[in-house]
């Protein structure tokens, strides 16, 4: 029987339609990868190559060849030339990168951390690992499981750090804002429902960064989701109500949609800014 692998998207370019966090169960002997649509990957974006790599799973290792001459693949930050191939050994605890073409039972020459590797494909970047074994339950189980209180909801706002790079969804949809604006959110994130100084904003964005045009930008990002319907304007503003920002819920009803963004985001006259959701709301990771 074949070992299970996971690939999970975790960077993806601008515009692109493929959301963060989506995950792949790699379990055939062999995966096609490309932007084709009977690749049994399909990794629709435009810095795919219609057939771009192949996966080849053993049952204890797993190979990784790159099939395009136009667009690039790298494992862990290597490139693969088109035609080589790369090789992992399968583990309890994980994958082992080897070094291109090597036996799978040498010794692994790169440790990956956590036992897990990173491909890139074109412009997409995935994180595969070996997916958890399933742990048998035989007795019943007494409803409910989780009380429903402390279940915690699934955050507004996800934001996803790389160096100086940044990529904010929503709702596990992609929000196109610019790098720097994207920075400035990061920060305003940290802090979510307290103020954030004008200097911290500056040092996150660049010395000759306009502050003030860059939130108009996150602003403007987010009214385009309400309009768009994709955001809900009474989640939105529920979330606004629940970070003690001082609004009634009343009073944000009344809120034309350019309002609520300025509620949303609030400015704090030659202090800073504030982000109007509770932190629960907020997901923030760093790769």
């Amino acid at each position: 029987m074949l070992p299970e692998l996971t690939a999970v998207v975790i960077r993806v370019p601008e515009r692109s339609a493929i959301p963060l966090g989506r995950t792949f169960g790699l379990v055939e002997h062999q995966t096609l990868i490309g932007r084709a649509p009977d690749t049994d990957l399909c990794l629709d974006d435009l810095t795919v190559s219609r057939r771009h790599a192949r996966l080849t799973i053993q049952e204890a290792s797993v190979s990784f060849e790159a099939l395009s001459e136009t667009n690039g693949t790298f494992l862990n930050g290597q490139r693969l030339a088109p035609g080589t191939t790369g090789i992992a050994r399968i583990a309890d605890h994980g994958l082992h990168l080897l070094q291109p073409a090597l036996d799978p039972d040498s010794d692994p020459v790169d440790h990956t951390e956590n036992g897990t590797i990173h491909l890139q494909v074109g412009g997409i970047l995935l994180q595969l690992r070996r997916a958890a074994a399933t742990r048998p339950i035989q007795e019943p189980l007494s409803a409910p499981l989780v009380p429903r209180s402390t279940q915690r909801p699934a955050p507004l706002l996800s934001l996803q750090r790389d160096g100086d790079g940044c990529t904010v969804s929503c709702r596990g949809r992609y929000v196109e804002v610019p790098a720097a604006a994207a920075r400035v959110l990061w920060e305003l994130a940290r802090n979510a429902s307290g103020i954030v100084h004008l200097w911290e904003l500056q040092d996150a964005a660049g010395a000759d960064a306009n502050i003030p045009q860059l939130v108009s930008q996150i602003r403007r990002a987010f009214r385009q989701l309400v309009e768009d319907g994709f955001l809900d304007r009474k989640t939105l503003r529920r979330h606004i109500h629940a970070a003690a920002s001082g609004a009634r819920l009343s009073e944000l009803d009344a809120l034309e949609d350019e309002a609520l963004m300025r509620r949303l985001i609030l400015s704090r006259r030659n202090h800073g800014y504030v982000l109007c959701l509770p932190p629960d709301a907020v997901h923030l990771a760093t790769i």
